[in-house]
């Protein structure tokens, strides 16, 4: 009777020190969490070039959207974790005055990356995170000529790198909202038909996108 006493008080204790502990320092950035992203991208350089006419540019840009998830895990202030996200873009111009005649539509409509995150934690009981990310990027990419119906899609492989900062809303230790920014190193070059006798050499280089997120964790 001693013994299960003597159990019995010693399981309180231990339950009531894990507690206070987990009282004292909410489980934030410790876990997996999953949510959406939403923002703005553009594009450094593209462009067509015709037979040995001056290339004509694209003004690639728009809006994303698309869901994120990921780990994370904290030591001392230190967070690490990984994360992955995939966006639908809205990134499309039409060529219209180009050497050769041609009439064509260049467009980015999708983003996959898969990523590390290092990060700071710091303010009232470490809500907030500063952090640099990197890791693998998949771009979905498409030209078509208009006259012809001709259109070619393919995925390049490249990087993504940037950083950004995160915080718990409303001293919650569930939800928190997200500012990033991600450097996409696309180097595409491509060569399709623009009309009956020509080809052309399509050019993507270097995406810029800025992000806000919202993420749910499970602690």
């Amino acid at each position: 009777m001693r013994l299960l006493r003597s159990v019995i008080v010693l399981i309180s204790f231990i339950w009531l020190s894990v507690s206070a502990q987990a009282a004292g320092e909410p489980p934030r950035f410790d876990g997996i969490y999953g949510g959406f992203v939403g923002g703005y991208g553009f594009i450094d350089d593209a462009s067509i070039g015709v037979n040995a006419g001056p290339a004509a540019k694209f003004d690639l840009h728009g809006p994303l959207a698309g869901l994120t998830g990921g780990w994370n895990w904290k030591h001392e202030g230190w967070l690490l974790g990984i994360e992955a996200d995939g966006q639908a873009l809205g990134m499309q111009d039409t060529v219209t005055n180009c050497v050769g005649g041609c009439n064509v539509t260049a467009d980015i409509d999708g983003l996959v990356t898969a990523r590390g995150r290092v990060g700071y934690l710091f303010g009232d009981d470490q809500q907030i995170a500063a952090y640099a990310t990197g890791g693998l990027a998949l771009v979905w990419l498409g030209v078509r000529n208009n006259p012809l119906g001709v259109s070619t899609e393919w995925t390049e492989v490249t990087y993504a790198v940037g950083g950004g900062i995160e915080g718990y809303l409303f001293g919650t230790d569930w939800m928190s909202t997200k500012l990033e920014y991600l450097y996409v190193g696309l180097d595409a070059k491509r060569n399709a038909l623009v009309n009956t006798a020509d080809t052309g050499r399509y050019r993507f280089d270097g995406m810029h996108l800025i992000r806000w997120g919202l993420n749910i964790h499970f602690n």
